[in-house]
């Protein structure tokens, strides 16, 4: 078994190739809508067989909500999902037919921007989001902002100060989001100052080793 988070926690047992795989989420909120379609797309998303790149096992992989969810309410707000870039997509799947085509394999690298507050010291953000990324099977490296990069950098490119924010065009006031007066000059942090969300743009980077399993000794 294992186990991630601290109030809203989630612990998974099972192994690959096994019967199935499960989990027990804790403290979710009460009330709640949630039945197997919400989760559903998202195992078929990761379904193995669905395109020349991946592998061609097919399994039909399928959700069971085995209990605490016979009095939800599904007329609430169901939660987004993310569509996959369509010009993305087809970049990527060209850079990895090409080694599949030569029996061989590629890495990649994941980037997206998440939001939070984090703490100065234990539960610092970037130390949260890093046991998260990590946890993700076959990640073997994790970074935020200038990442190794920053320690090839003297200090005077590097530092990230705050400065006054740069003026917003008419459409980019209609978001309804309260906006920061200040603004980091660099970024270099990635949008993480002593271990708390500064309010730029959060950018952690995945790295993806090439896969193993290709047809070559």
């Amino acid at each position: 078994m294992s186990t991630f988070g601290h109030y809203f926690r989630v612990t998974t047992a099972g192994e690959s190739h096994g019967k199935s795989v499960s989990c027990i989420i804790d403290n979710c909120p009460l009330g709640l809508a949630l039945v197997e379609d919400d989760i559903q797309p998202q195992l078929n998303r990761r379904r193995p067989g669905q395109s020349a790149i991946a592998t061609p096992r097919n399994e039909r992989n399928r959700v069971i909500i085995h209990s605490s969810t016979e009095l939800s309410q599904h007329n609430h707000p169901r939660q987004g999902r993310r569509v996959p870039d369509a010009e993305a997509s087809k970049r990527m799947e060209a850079r990895v037919a090409e080694p599949r085509d030569q029996n061989d394999s590629t890495g990649g690298t994941v980037t997206y921007a998440p939001s939070g507050l984090g703490e100065p010291a234990f539960n610092k953000l970037e130390a949260l989001i890093g046991h998260a990324m990590l946890s993700i099977p076959a990640v073997k490296g994790f970074e935020i902002g200038s990442g190794f990069l920053g320690a090839k950098i003297n200090g005077s490119r590097h530092n990230d100060p705050f400065i006054p924010a740069p003026a917003l065009g008419g459409a980019a006031h209609k978001t309804g989001m309260p906006r920061s007066r200040l603004h980091a000059k660099t970024n270099n942090l990635g949008g993480i100052k002593g271990g708390i969300f500064n309010g730029m743009p959060i950018f952690p980077r995945c790295l993806y080793p090439p896969p193993g399993t290709i047809s070559q000794d």
